[in-house]
């Protein structure tokens, strides 16, 4: 569980830096490191709970004491699940634009052949400074925890001289 949970935080940091990226650079959902950025998120806030090797993190790593941090929690799967990791339809709609624009009354074409826009997810205006404050929530949490089993697994009294690997096989 140990190594899972080392894991976990080191997801949250993702999420949040993106996030921290995100409020910094970038104004709207138009600018080119939006959809960078905003996968890179809810991707690395998602890893922790999406079956892997490692297996999820569950339990108390989804219960929330405050409402807003279930809806942030929900709205960053949903948006892994329905739109970055897989295209859902329902969500993901296609309008068929056509090459033509009104201008003046009048119809120029600026393209020779249709030009298809793609619907995305859409989050709320807030949603990125709430996934960072949801990320180091997380990450407060999984501190006390990962402090506590490495403590149960390790004598630090002596600290050790070189650096030694985590193994899975650790945990028992």
């Amino acid at each position: 569980m140990l190594y899972r949970l080392v894991m976990a935080r080191s997801d949250f940091q993702v999420s949040k830096d993106a996030c921290i990226a995100m409020q910094k650079f970038v104004s709207d959902d138009a600018h080119p490191l939006y959809f960078h950025l905003f996968t890179s998120a809810v991707v690395a806030y998602a890893k922790p709970f999406v079956q892997s090797d490692l297996g999820v993190i569950r339990g108390e790593w989804k219960k929330f004491p405050r409402p807003w941090m279930n809806t942030v929690h929900a709205h960053a799967l949903n948006a892994r699940n329905e739109v970055i990791a897989h295209n859902d339809p329902n969500i993901r709609s296609i309008w068929i634009l056509p090459g033509t624009l009104d201008v003046g009354g009048e119809e120029r074409s600026w393209s020779a052949r249709p030009v298809f826009k793609i619907e995305g997810y859409h989050v709320y205006q807030d949603f990125f400074p709430a996934l960072e404050q949801l990320c180091n929530f997380q990450m407060l949490r999984l501190t006390k925890v990962i402090d506590e089993q490495t403590a149960h697994l390790y004598d630090f009294s002596n600290k050790p001289l070189q650096e030694f690997q985590l193994t899975r096989n650790d945990e028992s």
